[in-house]
């Protein structure tokens, strides 16, 4: 079954994300980069062909997933690269899992984000006319840095499935 070890390098890596994606706003391509290469070298030193062959499924999945989210500038780049990157550290289960999860999370941190910016009666308003099928108010929006979503979400997974009772 799965081993702490196998949390350790998805969980450094979105941890990584958070501080990075909070301290400038975005997801660097250099750290996306060098993910992707420490990653696959875990793969080519630790790994064996079936790992690796479910290792880049994950990754397919993981942009299938976060590529509708991106067209629609609900996600940037950056967020859907490192979510690329997640799936080749782990597999197709875990990125659905954790994408899942992370959809959850991150309307829960957006509407806590909105009313502590005092802006529930905009939310609220936008939501109700998104009902009726009219076009919400164009307004700042309440983003969050959703690499916060997703390490959000992969705890989730982890307290969910018991995966290797590192937290």
């Amino acid at each position: 079954g799965p081993k702490n070890e196998d949390e350790m390098m998805p969980t450094a890596l979105l941890l990584a994300a958070c501080l990075t994606d909070i301290k400038y706003k975005k997801v660097l391509n250099w750290f996306v980069v060098a993910s992707f290469c420490i990653v696959m070298a875990s793969h080519f030193i630790f790994g064996h062909n079936q790992i690796f062959f479910e290792a880049f499924l994950g990754l397919g999945v993981a942009i299938i997933l976060t590529l509708p989210l991106y067209l629609m500038k609900a996600l940037g780049g950056g967020d859907l690269k490192i979510f690329a990157v997640f799936g080749l550290a782990t597999n197709v289960d875990t990125v659905i899992f954790t994408f899942i999860a992370a959809l959850i999370w991150g309307s829960l941190l957006g509407v806590l984000r909105a009313i502590f910016n005092k802006q529930g009666d905009v939310l609220l308003s936008n939501f109700i006319k998104i009902i009726k099928l009219q076009k919400p108010e164009p307004h700042t929006l309440n983003q969050i840095p959703f690499t916060v979503a997703l390490l959000a979400g992969w705890f989730s997974y982890i307290v969910y499935t018991g995966y290797g009772r590192v937290l």
